[in-house]
């Protein structure tokens, strides 16, 4: 085993609240196992699932879930931080397909604890090696809109060359990686956003973008042989005139009513609307991380904020409108 620090800088938390709870604390590296990475974190993110727990604001139905796995009066995880990008810096004796040196990608899933300068994590975790062509911000910033993207653009909606899709939010992580996914998957894509994302988003090649501030779009629908709503924009009956007689929907915010919607609707009816979480694989992560190699995606990054100012990168994302994601520059 490799030697390792014995302190480092963690954003650490001990109520729910707003960005004023999280606040910078020595703490202890974790100890490294034999088949366990210690990675020194270079980027890191803040994104919604990090404000959803930090401040307990929940989709409805949600509240006793997230309360029995991260605490209903006090966290019981201090750190918060779904994923990073690094470099191995200490190695476990059982540990075989990484190097001292390797750069890497880590989901750290909803386990978090991603907002620190260390992390250790099992070889056989979401671990994966982060092409020379791929830098960290990409790599790590890829994750969340990323992967959220790809798994209902390809296993959910089953996206086909020529399907004509909508995503709302284009602007954002999750909209502005399936904008982007779905033109490289073949798709005729329209993308919804605001005024100052307009003209980022346009710059993708899509066939049409639609401001959202400037029309009443809505009240227009067009049919579409899938519909991506990445802000919560449709219910599951306002999606009808929007789809093909086959069309199908996602819906990547929805409370725990609306799930129940879309399951029942999608059991009885030819259309179907998906909503509910997804889980990327090592897989999906080496897939995302080839198509920024080959310049098929560019994950999009609307500020890069210094550790030591992490409160300010969770008020971007509480304010529901950051443009693509907010990364962490730990040192």
């Amino acid at each position: 085993m490799n030697t390792k620090p014995s302190l480092q800088k963690a954003a650490v938390f001990h109520k729910f609240g707003g960005p004023e709870v999280v606040s910078l604390e020595d703490v202890a590296v974790p100890s490294l196992q034999e088949s366990e990475l210690l990675i020194q974190v270079k980027f890191s993110t803040v994104n919604s699932a990090d404000c959803r727990i930090r401040s307990r604001n929940v989709p409805r139905g949600f509240g006793t879930i997230l309360g029995l796995l991260y605490g209903f009066k006090e966290p019981k995880l201090k750190v918060l931080g779904l994923e990073v990008a690094g470099e191995v810096v200490a190695t476990g004796a059982a540990v075989k397909g990484f190097r001292l040196k390797d750069r890497v990608l880590v989901n750290l899933g909803f386990g978090m604890g991603g907002h620190q300068e260390y992390v250790v994590v099992k070889e056989k975790s979401q671990v994966i090696k982060i092409p020379d062509e791929v830098s960290f911000e990409q790599a790590v910033a890829s994750v969340f809109g990323g992967a959220t993207a790809l798994l209902y653009l390809r296993d959910k909606l089953l996206l086909k060359p020529n399907h004509k899709i909508l995503i709302t939010g284009a602007g954002g992580a999750v909209g502005s990686a399936a904008v982007q996914i779905a033109l490289s998957m073949g798709a005729e894509v329209t993308a919804v956003c605001s005024t100052d994302k307009a003209s980022l988003v346009g710059s993708f090649g899509v066939h049409k973008v639609i401001d959202y501030k400037k029309s009443d779009w809505k009240a227009q629908p067009q049919e579409y042989d899938a519909v991506f709503d990445t802000v919560g924009v449709f219910g599951v009956e306002d999606l009808i005139p929007w789809l093909s007689e086959t069309g199908k929907a996602a819906l990547a915010v929805a409370d725990l009513p609306l799930n129940l919607k879309c399951f029942w609707f999608s059991l009885t009816h030819k259309r179907k609307v998906y909503a509910g979480a997804v889980s990327p694989r090592n897989s999906d992560l080496e897939a995302l991380l080839s198509q920024i190699k080959n310049r098929q995606f560019d994950p999009v990054i609307g500020k890069v904020i210094p550790f030591s100012a992490i409160r300010e990168a969770h008020q971007i994302a509480d304010s529901g409108h950051k443009l693509g994601s907010v990364l962490l520059k730990m040192s």
